[in-house]
């Protein structure tokens, strides 16, 4: 209840605050007018004005008090109305999506034109007692034509009424005062040029702008959206001025487009050095990416080089084992044979049985005869394929000869061994 209690404060408050910021319109119409065109901004209360007036004239017309002091000055000065037999008003928009018969926005403005016309004319008698209220006729069409189809309709509503009051935004119903129409009269709107927002004012005798593009800019439109608005209104009277001759667009509109351009132009060059220096930052990034990438690649390299170099290191050190311990096994091996073969056999350098006039000799005669002597006299050159006997009568390429021992390579492995443990590939 207490949270009721204060909504409810704070409701009438607000009232009270509205009601002190209301401001009155002022309805004086010299006399003799017919026609009255109120111009001004959007959101100026052209509209309201029309309501309010029509509102007034139905309220007198029933006998009521009707919400309205003096002219200002001297607030107890009554009010004077005319007396109207009908308030005649086309107001708001009566667009219809049905089926059947729907009407546009266009459309329906018109339809209530052509019923007020009518309705002017069978209450003609003379006296002219009739009040027309139209908010911007002529609208919801192409400018050009409905400006002058407003002209037209405000003219003809004229000559049927006692006063006919309508808003709008053409220049053609502005002028319809200026051209010197007999009972035409302007009333402006005000709009406050300093704070760009309209004062609700109505101001007689005077037509105002429609100021579209600074309503727009006050009521949130996007400040670049504003900007473009205006310059392309500036272009488009700037264009109507010279057809005209007209010189009031001088060169300071010039100078101010010219202005915008090297802005935009500004912007553009920033925005351009922006996006360059963000490329420029994911380049060093990806430099910097591949650097690392490279050196990850380069050591995984090594490593795999360094892996196989340990393994073919690993398995020379075992094949050499190997091999050592094949010719041990091969010496054990020749001397059991030696002791068991016949009296005239011996084993050459590859371990076959041989006479032994062609091996290597007996414990009589270790030379071996005449065949031995001649092999003995053969000398290994360097480069050249020989018998090792160490290495199990495997054929091994002469590296080295120094004197009495050679130097010989298997593959990988690399030993030194007695010249006489040696012996061609192929027999003398």
């Amino acid at each position: 209840e207490e949270e009721e209690e204060e909504e409810e404060g704070a409701r009438f408050q607000s009232r009270a605050d509205a009601r002190k910021a209301v401001v009155p319109v002022d309805f004086v119409v010299p006399p003799s007018t017919s026609l009255v065109a109120i111009t001004g901004p959007n959101t100026g209360g052209k509209t309201a004005s029309l309501k309010a007036l029509g509102l007034a004239l139905l309220m007198a017309r029933a006998g009521l008090h009707i919400p309205a002091g003096g002219d200002g000055s001297d607030s107890t000065e009554p009010s004077r109305v005319p007396w109207t037999r009908r308030v005649l008003a086309d107001l708001g928009d009566a667009q219809s999506l049905e089926l059947d018969g729907g009407l546009s926005t266009f459309s329906a403005h018109l339809v209530r034109l052509q019923r007020i016309l009518r309705a002017s004319d069978e209450e003609c008698d003379g006296n002219h007692s009739v009040v027309v209220l139209l908010d911007e006729p002529g609208g919801g069409t192409d400018p050009a034509e409905g400006a002058a189809l407003a002209a037209a309709v405000l003219r003809a509503s004229q000559t049927r009424s006692l006063l006919t009051v309508a808003t709008s935004h053409y220049e053609e119903v502005k002028a319809l005062a200026e051209s010197g129409l007999v009972g035409a009269a302007n009333a402006a709107v005000e709009f406050d040029a300093e704070t760009l927002r309209p004062t609700y004012r109505l101001l007689w005798g005077e037509f105002g702008q429609s100021n579209a593009i600074s309503i727009a800019a006050g009521l949130g439109l996007a400040p670049e959206l504003v900007k473009a608005a205006e310059k392309r209104w500036r272009r488009q009277q700037r264009a109507a001025a010279a057809a005209t001759g007209d010189t009031s667009f001088d060169d300071a509109d010039d100078i101010q487009e010219l202005a915008d351009a090297l802005e935009r132009e500004r912007e553009t060059q920033e925005r351009r050095a922006g996006e360059a220096s963000l490329a420029l930052d994911r380049a060093e990034d990806l430099h910097a990416e591949v650097v690392e990438r490279g050196a990850r690649l380069l050591d995984l390299r090594t490593r795999f080089t360094m892996e196989a170099a340990e393994t073919r290191a690993r398995e020379g050190m075992e094949e050499a084992l190997a091999l050592i311990n094949l010719v041990d096994a091969r010496e054990e091996l020749d001397e059991v044979v030696r002791g068991l073969m016949p009296p005239g056999w011996t084993l050459d350098e590859r371990g076959d049985a041989v006479p032994a006039d062609e091996g290597e000799g007996t414990e009589d005669d270790p030379g071996g005869g005449p065949g031995w002597r001649s092999r003995r006299r053969w000398t290994p050159t360097v480069g050249e394929t020989v018998v090792v006997r160490q290495l199990g009568g495997a054929e091994a390429e002469v590296v080295e000869i120094d004197g009495a021992d050679v130097t010989v390579r298997l593959g990988g492995l690399v030993t030194r061994t007695p010249l006489a443990g040696v012996s061609p590939t192929s027999k003398f």
